[in-house]
């Protein structure tokens, strides 16, 4: 999905998109991500567009965090980024095709699993675990594209999920039904207001709303402080899906306390 939206982005409304898979038996290839050589059968997952390419300085840099060519507000630059995490976590690689003005190919590389072999558990799969735990889950992110891939992954994990893309809605569908949601995530840094200032708000409404709190800047707010509000967790970007699905289960399985109420941010 975030591929396909950034192909969309760079072909300025004019062009076509291409997705295939196939089997590459013997590949060879180099890592644009990690830079490691990937080498066996892998099942290739490719996007491919024909838009204005990537400048080879630009390339260098694609799955930075925070890095962006885009103008400020149009992105995050946590996109690529978070496909080098998903890949990675399954044991993939990507590999990147392009040149100024030739367009761009993007290779998932995903491992072949052979009949013969025993699939190994996917952190994705809670919903087919006896102690899953279902909830609803109110995800906020002001980057459209991360806040549809956390709750597509909560709906996998047997969660239902409402995804805003602002602070002011989020706080808008708890005020008009607080019992409404088991669990809010969001991001810190948004523009309206903070992720720290909207749990404040959030729990000034339901006090032992469960709460996590995600940030790509680690001293924007520390893991500490966001411990010290009580049923809370914290995550930096780019995200690890276990861990997070981890702290969805077990903050909405506690029980309700007396949480305390975040500090207003100086």
């Amino acid at each position: 999905m975030n591929l396909c939206m950034n192909a969309h982005d760079a072909m300025d409304s004019s062009g076509e998109i291409s997705l295939s898979v196939h089997l590459e038996p013997n590949s060879n290839l180099t890592c644009s991500s990690c830079h490691q050589l990937c080498t066996g059968p892998f099942v290739v997952l490719g996007v491919r567009d024909t838009g204005s390419g990537i400048p080879e300085n630009v390339l260098e840099r694609v799955f930075d965090p925070f890095f962006t060519t885009k103008d400020i507000g149009e992105g995050t630059g946590m996109g690529l980024s978070l496909v080098h995490g998903i890949m990675h976590q399954h044991n993939g690689h990507v590999a990147v095709e392009s040149f100024a003005g030739g367009g761009s190919l993007f290779k998932l590389l995903l491992p072949v699993m052979y009949d013969s072999q025993k699939p190994a558990e996917s952190p994705l799969r809670a919903s087919d675990r006896s102690d899953a735990v279902p909830a609803k889950v109110l995800v906020v992110d002001d980057e459209v594209s991360v806040g549809s891939f956390i709750g597509e992954l909560v709906e996998f994990h047997g969660c239902r999920s409402t995804v805003v893309s602002s602070t002011m809605s989020a706080l808008r569908a708890v005020t008009d039904g607080p019992d409404s949601f088991d669990l809010v995530l969001t991001d810190q840094t948004m523009p309206e207001m903070n992720g720290d200032e909207l749990a404040q708000k959030i729990r000034a409404l339901r006090p032992d709303c469960p709460l996590i709190l995600c940030t790509g800047y680690s001293h924007a707010i520390s893991e500490q402080a966001v411990s010290d509000w009580g049923n809370t967790g914290y995550l930096q970007k780019p995200l690890d899906t276990r861990r997070l699905l981890g702290l969805v289960d077990r903050l909405v399985s506690n029980a309700p306390g007396d949480a305390a109420s975040p500090p207003v941010p100086e």
